[in-house]
């Protein structure tokens, strides 16, 4: 197997006005499709051309086997479930636009997915499962952010008959596994910075942080994210769509106008 086989996802940019006017259409199709679903993200790093929307093609011939690679557990997972191209994705609102897998961004799934969850599994890569599965395989929060590492395939046996298939009725914690062979993601900062209207700027935010050996503070380097407020704004796809709609094809429109 080649390490191309492994890091499976091919990124399409869409840098062109034309292009990025109808990729948008496209998603803001998918967007209303899913209604008034919350929004669900995946951290990204796409390297490549700024672009508020990328398509990510996620077929390989390496089957059950997650960007990057997977642990025995999760290869077990896959087989059983029949997850052929998985992609991680959270239902939880990111705090800061570059977070430790990539940029944030929300995840738009393509019309035909199939989509799986766990009760109990809150981060299969992390190894952090909730109530009698944590203490049985010792896969609890032991440090600061680090976590006892399983990589058992029988974990994986066993943890797959807890996978229930569809989306949870309602938030939850515990981490999505989509299986497409592509979708589509929306950067948050840029989309929010340069498509979302003058009044969605204030989503983004620069905290002070203390200067190091010295008694003062300067703003924070990285955007972060006003939670509540962002989620007030775009409360589910559906209003995700009109901001696509609306906000961002207007802008588009100014900027194909002043290039003519």
């Amino acid at each position: 197997m080649k390490i191309s086989d492994i890091l499976n996802e091919t990124v399409s940019f869409a840098t062109e006005i034309q292009h990025l006017k109808l990729r948008a259409n496209i998603v803001a199709d998918l967007c209303e499709k899913l209604g008034t679903y919350p929004l669900i993200y995946r951290a990204f790093n796409a390297r490549g051309p700024k672009s508020p929307i990328i398509k990510v093609i996620n077929d390989s011939a390496a089957k059950y086997v997650a960007k990057g690679g997977a642990s025995g557990k999760m290869t077990e997972i896959f087989k059983k479930l029949n997850i052929q191209n998985p992609v991680f994705c959270t239902m939880e609102i990111p705090t800061t636009i570059f977070e430790f897998h990539g940029r944030a961004r929300i995840f738009i799934p393509p019309a035909n997915y199939k989509v799986f969850w766990s009760p109990v599994v809150i981060d299969l890569g992390g190894n952090h499962c909730s109530g009698e599965y944590a203490e049985k395989y010792g896969m609890v929060q032991t440090g600061k952010g680090s976590y006892e590492l399983t990589y058992d395939r029988r974990v994986g046996v066993e943890l797959s008959h807890t996978y229930k298939e569809g989306l949870p009725k309602k938030y939850v914690e515990n981490e999505l596994i989509f299986d497409c062979e592509e979708y589509y993601l929306i950067d948050i900062g840029d989309f929010i910075l340069r498509f979302a209207g003058k009044k969605a700027k204030d989503l983004i935010y620069y905290p002070e942080r203390k200067i190091p050996g010295f008694d003062q503070t300067m703003p924070s380097i990285f955007e972060h994210l006003r939670q509540e407020l962002f989620q007030k704004t775009f409360k589910n796809y559906q209003s995700l769509a009109w901001y696509i709609r609306k906000p961002m094809m207007y802008y588009l429109t100014q900027l194909e106008l002043k290039v003519r």
